[in-house]
């Protein structure tokens, strides 16, 4: 069951971003974000088996206060992750993640995915965001990786204007209808 705010649906945003096309001047402005904590950020990839518990708290803490419908995570979910996970840490603890999938269209093009990114309410808005979406970027264009595509809730719009600032385009979108009960 979701947690929803009297709503038979919800709408998510498909973004999409050619990699080549990210103009040069993002870079320092994504970086200066989180420039008075850089020294204290430290990246980790996730280790299946230490690092499930964490996930599921970061996910389950990050998402019960963002605008988006809302289901826990559970441990058993996380059995089967066929993505890269990279953990940011703040002052030596687990405080952000972001996931990873790396996918072929149709039309032969790597395609880069992030279905997650979260970070703890606690830390936000101290520029984890930015750095993760550096790392993100790094890791992508290593393995040569043409396009990115994300999707975003129709009320997150923190969201929706840090991946348009970043070049992020609509494409499409996606309407999930809810069950009642």
């Amino acid at each position: 069951m979701f947690f929803i705010k009297e709503k038979d649906s919800y709408t998510y945003y498909k973004m999409r971003l050619k990699l080549s096309e990210i103009r040069e001047e993002i870079f320092p402005l994504l970086k200066k974000k989180f420039e008075r904590i850089e020294h204290l950020i430290k990246f980790r990839e996730f280790d299946s088996r230490f690092d499930k518990e964490i996930l599921m708290n970061i996910y389950n803490r990050a998402f019960l206060t963002s605008p988006d419908p809302f289901r826990p995570l559970t441990i058993n979910e996380l059995d089967d992750i066929d993505s890269t996970i990279f953990f940011i840490k703040l002052y030596g603890l687990d405080s952000g993640f972001i996931s990873i999938s790396i996918e072929e269209s149709d039309q032969g093009e790597k395609i880069g995915l992030i279905p997650i990114m979260a970070v703890l309410p606690e830390r936000q808005r101290r520029g984890l965001g930015s750095a993760l979406a550096l790392k993100a970027y790094d890791f992508l264009k290593n393995k040569d990786i043409e396009f990115v595509e994300c999707e975003v809730g129709e009320d997150n719009l923190a969201s929706f204007l840090f991946v348009k600032f970043i070049g992020f385009k609509v494409y499409g979108k996606e309407v999930i209808k809810f069950e009642n009960e």
